[in-house]
């Protein structure tokens, strides 16, 4: 048995806090530095509108740092066997993160029934 500071319903409970670890704060960090240009001059549409296998979209409603209007709008554009749109309410940019069981909840619910065969 895991320590309970050490399980990962430890580190997903402090992740979860007004402040979050400061890890995560250096990760998003590290990783803005690394990849800002090219998240900003990146043509998403460029790359690909046709895809062979599902695609879902889960968004924040509460996201500040992607448009939820521009992420529909290219999502919309996507072809692809099978695709959902899935606004997570109350939820920002980090749903994974502030509200792991629900994310969790979502995909179980919608992704899994696609891998599972019968």
């Amino acid at each position: 048995n895991a320590s309970p500071a050490l399980s990962g319903g430890m580190l997903w409970a402090q992740a979860r806090q007004a402040v979050p670890p400061r890890y995560l704060a250096e990760g998003a960090e590290f990783s803005q530095d690394l990849m800002w240009n090219t998240m900003l001059n990146d043509d998403l549409p460029s790359l690909g509108l046709s895809f062979q296998l599902p695609v879902f979209f889960f968004q924040g409603t509460e996201d500040r740092l992607t448009v939820t209007a521009l992420a529909k709008e290219y999502f919309d554009s996507i072809s692809a066997p099978f695709k959902q749109f899935v606004l997570l309410q109350g939820d920002g940019h980090l749903a994974i993160f502030r509200d792991s069981e629900g994310f969790l909840r979502e995909l179980i619910n919608r992704v899994r029934p696609l891998t599972v065969s019968n």
